[in-house]
């Protein structure tokens, strides 16, 4: 296969060079910092991984992705975690491979482009400041460029809602095609086979999901922020509407203190006090009665917002992971999840200036503040 995999890449004009073991192509990395590489996991003298550190180390916007067939779900979410540019499980197609090579390439381009025009507005900023006396063509510089970087990223944007459509496709094929077997096939299917089947639907579920996240935590970083008047107790009140309602038989109180007005983008402070109403609810499931409470108190001098529940809570030895992407301190059988939602809320807060941090008690809830 790896013979095959090589010509038809040289076929397509590219430079290929194949290593047969982890520390040649660690060697080869090293010496020729390739654009693109292809890995297994697992190697005869180590893993694959091994060669995706020493490509982050000698050439940063190189591309590498991980192709094998032993891997779960998690190991492919952690060799992404660790800068892996995407996934490929065996049995693949060169159709497949071909897309994600130049997906990979173009990704590489745009990022370097990325790169460099933020590097000339950077530098624009510093002429600005040395020499007054250009200043108008100066501005002018800064306003052309500002354009070419609103171009790259609106292509990059773009590129994303491209590549998330491919990720999509074979998850949608996946899952349709176990449907089809347990609903068509299930008669000749043994209990251990419909397993198999179920856990294959709810591994490329999950799989979507997580590229859903990956994509909505990228738009947050990007967006542009409209800043307004938004009365956050309205907008607390009508989350926890729609929480009751979808699901009534639930024993929930809601303490929502009233007037709390703040300047910033609707849109995105919608999403801060979705994820940590929609946390608080999810996290006091398992108690037969519950309360989730926002208000405003003082911090250091600072206005500060919170949202505390009675619900699982955490230890506050693992604070530090609370808004890592894909960190998780409850198992997912026990709570469902991504593992982004607090990324995304602290990118948010961060984006309006502010912090955000947490306090909490195994068994006795937790709190969420944040100011703007």
């Amino acid at each position: 296969m790896r013979t095959t995999l090589v010509a038809n890449l040289e076929e397509a004009g590219y430079r290929v060079t194949a290593c047969n073991q982890a520390r040649a192509a660690i060697e080869h990395v090293e010496k020729d910092a390739p654009d693109v590489v292809l890995a297994d996991l697992r190697l005869p003298d180590g893993s694959g991984l091994e060669i995706l550190e020493s490509l982050k180390e000698i050439k940063p916007e190189a591309s590498f992705v991980l192709v094998t067939g032993y891997a779960s779900l998690e190991t492919a979410v952690a060799a992404l975690n660790q800068g892996a540019y995407a996934y490929i499980s065996k049995p693949f197609n060169m159709d497949e491979v071909h897309a994600t090579v130049r997906n990979a390439i173009r990704q590489q381009r745009l990022l370097l482009e990325n790169q460099r025009l933020v590097e000339n507005l950077q530098q624009t900023n510093k002429s600005l400041g040395e020499e007054i006396g250009e200043r108008q063509r100066a501005e002018e510089a800064l306003a052309e460029r500002s354009t070419a970087l609103e171009a790259a990223n609106r292509e990059l944007e773009a590129f994303s809602y491209s590549v998330s459509h491919d990720l999509r496709a074979p998850l949608r094929s996946i899952d349709g095609f176990s449907q089809a077997l347990l609903e068509d096939y299930a008669e000749k299917l043994d209990e251990q086979g419909k397993d198999y089947l179920t856990r294959i639907r709810a591994s490329s579920q999950q799989m979507g999901e997580l590229i859903d996240a990956l994509l909505n935590l990228s738009r947050v970083v990007r967006a542009e922020i409209h800043r307004e008047a938004v009365n956050l107790s309205e907008m607390a009140k009508e989350l926890a509407a729609e929480l009751k309602q979808r699901e009534p038989r639930r024993q929930v109180e809601f303490a929502i203190q009233g007037g709390l007005e703040v300047k910033g983008d609707p849109q995105l402070l919608r999403a801060v006090l979705e994820n940590l109403f929609s946390n608080a609810w999810k996290f006091t499931s398992k108690h037969p009665r519950a309360r989730i409470e926002f208000g405003l108190t003082q911090h250091d001098g600072k206005q500060t917002y919170f949202v505390r529940d009675d619900g699982a809570g955490f230890d506050m030895t693992y604070k530090a992971k609370l808004f890592g992407a894909f960190q998780r301190l409850h198992k997912a059988a026990e709570f469902d999840g991504t593992g982004v939602g607090l990324a995304t809320v602290q990118r948010i807060v961060r984006r309006h200036g502010g912090e955000i941090w947490a306090e909490g008690e195994v068994e006795k809830g937790a709190t969420f503040y944040f100011t703007l």
